[in-house]
């Protein structure tokens, strides 16, 4: 009898100690659940290794520690945790929302589609908590769901007013930048800052915050900032590279984009916008071979398809751009960018028609396009149809008032259609907004010639060529001033040197 007792009292302690030890596990995730929401993640990582020492078969966990290794970073592990949480949990719903979150970073956009449908499917509790509520917030939005995703952020950012501690402030930054609303992310930050001030989390969301307000200054310091405290994070050096590309930084854009390929060659965002940066300095065979890397990693996505097509436009592989622009439209007949590209190259192969229907149908697609209006506005000028030409003009600078070549462009239209004033008054503003600029002079110098102002023209003229010195038409025009004014031998030098520079009209002296 004292045997069993004995022996029941250590099946009790066992079991009691076993449960303590669960338990303990339970909390120790808990707890790393907490630090992952205060942007600790490298505690986090810790925390959640102990706690898989106990249950390593925890899915749930798993995707959690992956989640945290994506965040320093390792995204190596994290895909490997995400892996490993699928074999033991196929239908475990917080692998597939926090992997596609990776994926999204990594520009790899079917896979983080196909994840993200996924885990909304599988999402079973999404009000056990204002973080649970926040997942599922952002399945809904990479779910196009845009209206249900508002709507539970908006619940979240009322619940969070008069926050205090890290995590919610945290939370309540990341819920207003769901919203768009970037000067609450801001401020949330910034309050959150106070109590974690080397948090490279906080500096990265407020680094975006400011990007979407276009204040790449701002951004780049807090990226700055983020890659000096962690050098192996290939997501932080593509968007520092981008924060380059808004700033005109194109060779410290590429530098940046070549190290986040260099840590993760599935890069596909920093492969697309390096491309891009290559077209900028007419590298475009370089750019193309960018393209081509990512069309394997997404074989679906249009915007490469379509930016490819333009890099081949530049080196005048119209069959190859059309092909393109083609592919692209396959895949989202509504991309309004692609039919504008597909219009550019019709112009190039002299299908008049065949462009102004490819403008239309970027108009059709996206009324607020204003390269659709500004290029077929160009083309109805090129075929003399200048009233059409200056309405399309109009749009489009209606749609970007701040645009110096849309100006230019409609002055040189008026000035076809023998609207002197109107001309002037466009090349005017033209110049306002960028006074390096030739062409202004150019066509305000016509005008004024046209109204007999010959002093004004001249100065324009003169302008002109002091700017371009080859600039064969401007010694066309102001050699008929010098006619006109009967200064017969600074007329013929200027002639000479309008043939010279490829300005052929001929001209009897």
């Amino acid at each position: 009898m004292l045997k069993l007792k004995i022996v029941l009292l250590v099946l009790l302690v066992v079991g009691f100690s076993d449960k303590t030890l669960a338990a303990d596990k339970s909390s120790i995730a808990e707890t790393a659940r907490h630090e992952s929401h205060c942007g600790e993640f490298d505690k986090a990582i810790k925390d959640y290794t102990t706690a898989l020492a106990a249950t390593p078969q925890n899915a749930s966990i798993l995707a959690r520690r992956g989640y945290a290794y994506s965040n320093v970073g390792n995204l190596k592990q994290a895909f490997a945790d995400y892996d490993n949480a699928i074999k033991y949990d196929p239908k475990c719903a917080d692998i597939y929302s926090y992997r596609s979150v990776a994926y999204s970073w990594l520009g790899l956009k079917q896979l983080s589609a196909s994840d993200a449908k996924k885990a909304l499917e599988l999402y079973t509790d999404k009000s056990a908590d204002l973080y649970s509520l926040s997942e599922h917030a952002r399945l809904l939005n990479q779910n196009e769901k845009y209206t249900e995703s508002s709507r539970e952020l908006k619940q979240i950012v009322e619940q969070l007013k008069g926050a205090k501690d890290l995590a919610s402030l945290i939370l309540a930054a990341r819920s207003n930048y769901g919203l768009k609303q970037y000067d609450e992310t801001i401020k949330y930050c910034e309050q959150a800052l106070k109590l974690s001030p080397k948090s490279i989390w906080l500096k990265t969301i407020r680094g975006s915050a400011y990007g979407a307000k276009n204040r790449w200054d701002l951004a780049l310091n807090d990226l700055n900032y983020c890659i000096a405290n962690d050098k192996t994070d290939t997501l932080k050096f593509a968007r520092r590279g981008y924060c380059y590309c808004e700033l005109n930084e194109v060779q410290k854009a590429i530098a940046d984009f070549d190290q986040a390929i260099k840590l993760e060659p599935r890069n596909a965002f920093a492969l697309t916008w390096r491309a891009n940066a290559l077209h900028d300095l007419s590298e475009n065979k370089k750019a193309i071979a960018d393209f081509d890397a990512v069309l394997k990693l997404n074989p679906t996505d249009e915007y490469a398809y379509n930016h490819r097509a333009d890099n081949y436009c530049h080196l005048k592989e119209w069959q190859k751009a059309l092909k393109d622009t083609q592919e692209a439209i396959s895949i989202d007949p509504n991309y309004a960018e692609a039919y504008v590209t597909q219009g550019w190259i019709e112009h190039n192969l002299n299908h008049f028609s065949q462009e102004i229907k490819c403008y239309n149908k970027a108009i059709s697609a996206d009324p607020k396009n204003e390269r659709a209006y500004f290029n077929r506005g160009m083309a109805y000028r090129e075929h003399k149809d200048y009233r059409k030409a200056i309405d399309d003009l109009t749009m489009a600078i209606k749609l970007n008032p701040n645009n110096e070549i849309y100006f230019c462009a409609r002055g040189s239209a008026f000035v076809s259609d023998f609207k002197y004033e109107h001309a002037i008054n466009d090349c005017n503003k033209s110049l306002k907004l960028n006074s390096r600029r030739t062409h202004p002079h150019f066509s305000r110098g016509i005008a004024y010639a046209q109204l007999g102002d010959y002093k004004s023209a001249l100065a324009d003229f003169d302008e002109a060529i002091r700017m371009f010195p080859d600039y064969g038409e401007a010694y066309y025009e102001r050699a008929l001033i010098y006619k006109k004014l009967k200064m017969k031998d600074l007329g013929k030098e200027d002639f000479a040197k309008a043939e010279k520079f490829g300005h052929k009209k001929p001209e009897a002296m």
